[in-house]
């Protein structure tokens, strides 16, 4: 990840970002996006980044990132709000989405002490999370 990283970026420069032929990309985007932009803004980011991720690779997969407690931020609208977008966005293309949006527990071990950035225990837990989502084995 890249620190205060954006759906805009993405959306506005996929070139920048986006090899071509890859198998696989994933996008988990929307946390910083809450305290930047409107719930709209974000939606028209979505479309058009994942559109140029999808267009560059054979499965996108697109994952809603967990819940936190911005401390840093003015927070606009929360991750739960991102995932009704995502959801919304990846029904409408056929992209794959996954949520790991209650993968984490707030206020716990699995945060480091901004409450936004997972600690290694928490990556590890979103990992498994997402490997169960994805259905992928061992």
């Amino acid at each position: 990840g890249v620190s205060g990283w954006r759906m805009q970026y993405l959306a506005e420069h996929p070139e920048a970002w986006l090899g071509d032929g890859a198998d696989v990309i994933v996008v988990m985007l929307g946390t910083n996006d809450a305290s930047k932009c409107s719930i709209d803004d974000f939606r028209s980011y979505a479309e058009t980044a994942l559109d140029a991720a999808a267009a560059k690779c054979k499965r996108l997969v697109v994952v809603t990132p967990p819940d936190n407690r911005r401390t840093d931020a003015r927070v606009l609208y929360n991750i739960d709000q991102v995932d009704e977008v995502l959801t919304q966005v990846c029904e409408q293309r056929g992209y794959e989405h996954y949520s790991l949006y209650d993968a984490l527990e707030l206020y716990s071990d699995d945060f480091n002490r901004d409450q936004v950035h997972p600690t290694s225990a928490g990556s590890h837990k979103l990992w498994l999370s997402l490997k169960e989502q994805m259905g992928l084995a061992d």
